[in-house]
């Protein structure tokens, strides 16, 4: 019991810092981290890929709450971009839970390894200047197009366990926010997922046979108390290391960590 909860400390210190940095929420790390942890400790590996992925919509409340709080100090605007996002963002978490809960563990992580490998690569390979040909700088869309991307988000964040800061952050970005506001706003996307994908991972997995004590649902609470704890440590620290390095710079590292982690869960 001891190894199982030293291996999930070390899963959350690196979520947390990563959390901090790109406002991912964590699930990026968590979900692979603790699909293979959960293999690992003899836990049923049908299943893991469901556990890691409630668990890691629980982690993710705190994670990107103290991420939330430790970005806001530098920056102003957030709301109006986050509550653009919402209207379609609520709707699609309750999807995305929905149609994770029926399907296979293996399928689930082809796609969050395809899906994390095209975004890393993309943000490495894309330009990030935030102007078009003749000098206009580019706009938010409007409203159906936002409330469609937020969907979008909701959708992908509830079925792969994650905050979808691979998404919300490159295609803010893309459409002109600055990075830094752009990872604040990713970081209160990803309270609201969390919030709204943990419990409907416990309600869908409550009458699933064959998870081990100390489950509610699909949330595995020794793993999620430990990774939260850990993250406590590291999101400050990676919200520091953030507004030290440029912003091009923070956009290649995010693209590089991206793409390991896609080629990690495919192979």
């Amino acid at each position: 019991m001891l190894v199982e909860i030293i291996s999930y400390i070390m899963c959350g210190l690196v979520a947390g810092l990563l959390s901090g940095m790109f406002g991912l929420g964590g699930g990026v790390i968590i979900v692979p981290g603790l699909s293979f942890l959960l293999v690992w400790h003899h836990f049923n590996s049908a299943l893991a890929m469901h556990m890691a992925i409630g668990s890691s919509l629980l982690v993710m409340v705190f994670s990107t709450t103290n991420s939330f709080f430790n970005h806001r100090k530098h920056n102003s605007g957030y709301w109006n971009i986050y509550g653009r996002l919402v209207y379609g963002l609520i709707p699609g978490i309750f999807v995305g839970a929905v149609v994770g809960h029926y399907l296979h563990g293996h399928v689930l992580r082809f796609i969050f390894g395809a899906l994390v490998l095209l975004i890393g690569v993309r943000m490495l390979f894309s330009k990030k200047e935030a102007k078009v040909s003749g000098g206009k700088v580019r706009e938010l869309p409007g409203a159906i197009a936002m409330t469609a991307m937020g969907g979008l988000i909701g959708v992908v964040a509830a079925l792969l366990g994650v905050g979808c800061g691979f998404i919300t952050v490159p295609f803010l970005v893309y459409r002109g926010v600055e990075t830094h506001l752009a990872i604040m706003v990713s970081a209160m996307v990803g309270a609201t997922i969390g919030v709204l994908g943990s419990i409907l991972n416990m309600y869908l997995g409550w009458s699933i046979v064959g998870l081990p004590l100390w489950s509610t649902g699909y949330v595995y609470w020794p793993a999620c108390i430990c990774i939260a704890f850990a993250t406590f440590f590291t999101v400050p620290l990676g919200v520091k290391i953030a507004y030290k390095l440029p912003a091009k710079q923070l956009g290649v590292i995010f693209g590089i960590v991206l793409s390991a982690i896609g080629l990690h869960m495919l192979v």
